[in-house]
């Protein structure tokens, strides 16, 4: 973090929200990776739906089967 006494405000925040957003990230995905493999197939549909990818969420599916050996969507 730059030192508070000679950096901007606009320093000091980018410096903050790159620490917080690392922090989040980094806890978001040892979360994930706790997760059974069918949760991750299912959370990755999610992120392409929302992504704008794959139509809508009916149009999506996880189609993976355990020990795949990678993540299936239709």
């Amino acid at each position: 973090m730059p030192d508070q006494d000679n950096s901007t405000p606009e320093e000091i925040l980018a410096a903050t929200y790159a620490i917080t957003r690392h922090a989040v990230s980094d806890g978001l995905l040892e979360q994930v990776r706790k997760t059974s493999p069918r949760f991750f197939e299912l959370l990755v549909v999610e992120l392409l739906v929302a992504m704008g990818y794959g139509g809508s969420r009916e149009d999506a599916e996880a189609v993976g089967r355990s020990g795949d050996g990678g993540i299936d969507v239709s």
